[in-house]
């Protein structure tokens, strides 16, 4: 049984669209160096100042900077605290809130609906996640919600909706609303719902789904440890706001649903790994160049479902391997039968563990990147720097929806950053307190 709430959300005291736009950024993962600078110089009040201290620079990825920076948390603490206080974030009354994000990918236009609520959290029944964690990122997390005692981020999580009822409940949208464009060219709409009948509707149908993580797993293991931390201590009721957290409802139906490919960089390979690659394929395996890197996309694309597609690529040499899905899933005997024909599995289970023998990837070793194009420049990047060709990426075609659903239901997990449900959600929109 899945149990929703409206809560007083902490949003912006904006008068306009473009007010609120300045103030937006996205998740904490979804912000590298290279443009945490940005956001900080958008405007004094964008959330990026309360989710991520400041870069230093360094060429390390911004969550191990937060990590490291144990300072910081108690700084966003005390500038979120200061901004209530000044009436620059200000508490509604309790809502649930419908959303709409417009976006566009690769010319075609999409829109995705659902709505904020509270999630009631319990421990012993978990929303099925698909996805494994890191211990740095939810250790960081849970400092900044200890800090701040709140919920800056929503996690995002997909329901079964097959008769559209959340269709016909938003048929009427409510007056109170704000929409705004932001500088990634996605428009946002909110709405506060605050009809009791309606949200009734919203607990009704929610109440017998079962719901599945599609991003935010870190966040969502944090409020579970936060709310254990304060059992413990015996500062807890089963009224108190931690046994709830901020989630993002969307129906699996929705046609804006999208979710895109994260490739893989492996750094520090074995010196002969292309060799490996070439002569060591395991049987039904098959491998053919592509001739440039303009290519790779469509190549993928046109690769028949029943395949699984990989394209390996040392940023200046293409390579495609392929094999059966089903032969994938004869030689993954230990694999739960779940995820045992995905691209990502054959990726790690066979490519990079059997045939190159990474079985236990350094920290670091493994980036995971978005684009396309970027990841071909950084693997080129990267082998010109260190002289040798020991640096790869690894392509693939994204999860389907049905897939992240199937390995969720079996209380299976896929490897770090297998699935990119497009777009974020921005960080800002509305805030949750976990304060008695």
């Amino acid at each position: 049984m899945t149990h929703i709430d409206p809560f007083p959300g902490y949003r912006y005291a904006v008068a306009t669209g473009d007010e609120l736009a300045v103030r937006l950024c996205p998740p904490y993962d979804r912000i590298p160096s290279e443009i945490h600078d940005h956001y900080c110089n958008l405007h004094p009040l964008n959330a990026v100042h309360l989710i991520l201290p400041p870069p230093d620079h360094s060429g390390i990825d911004t969550m191990t900077q937060a990590s490291s920076n144990l300072s910081w948390h108690q700084e966003a603490a005390r500038r979120f605290q200061e901004w209530i206080a000044k009436g620059e974030i200000r508490p509604d009354e309790p809502s649930i809130y419908l959303y709409r994000q417009a976006f566009n990918i690769d010319g075609i236009d999409y829109i995705r609906w659902g709505f904020f609520a509270a999630l009631r959290l319990d421990p012993g029944e978990r929303a099925l996640a698909h996805e494994k964690t890191f211990e740095g990122p939810k250790a960081d997390r849970f400092r900044l919600m200890s800090a701040c005692k709140a919920n800056m981020s929503s996690i995002f999580v997909l329901y079964d909706d097959s008769k559209d009822a959340f269709q016909n409940i938003i048929a009427d949208l409510p007056d109170d609303s704000i929409s705004c464009k932001t500088d990634d060219g996605n428009e946002h709409a909110l709405f506060a719902l605050r009809d009791p009948a309606k949200i009734a509707e919203l607990q009704q149908m929610m109440s017998s789904q079962q719901v599945y993580i599609a991003d935010g797993h870190h966040r969502y293991e944090t409020s579970i440890r936060y709310l254990e931390s304060l059992c413990q201590e015996g500062d807890v009721d089963k009224a108190h706001p931690a046994n709830w957290t901020l989630a993002f409802f969307c129906a699996i139906q929705d046609p804006g649903l999208r979710i895109l490919a994260t490739h893989r960089l492996v750094r520090d390979l074995p010196s002969d790994w292309q060799t490996r690659l070439d002569s060591g394929l395991p049987e039904g395996w098959s491998s053919r160049i592509v001739s440039n890197a303009g290519e790779c996309a469509q190549t993928l694309r046109e690769c028949p479902e029943s395949s699984v597609a990989i394209i390996v690529s040392d940023g200046e040499h293409h390579r495609l391997l392929t094999a059966d899905r089903e032969t994938c899933a004869a030689s993954l005997n230990d694999c739960p039968d779940a995820l045992r024909r995905l691209e990502v599995i054959a990726l790690h289970e066979i490519l990079l563990s059997r045939v190159l023998g990474i079985t236990d990837p350094k920290e670091g070793q493994i980036r995971y990147i978005k684009t396309l194009d970027k990841i071909l420049d950084l693997a080129a990047e990267e082998n010109r720097k260190s002289g040798s060709r020991t640096n790869a990426a690894f392509l693939l075609r994204p999860v389907k929806v049905e897939e992240v659903r199937n390995a969720s239901a079996a209380g299976c997990r896929m490897p770090p950053k297998s699935t990119d449900f497009f777009p974020k959600l921005p960080t800002g929109l509305v805030f949750r307190r976990l304060e008695a």
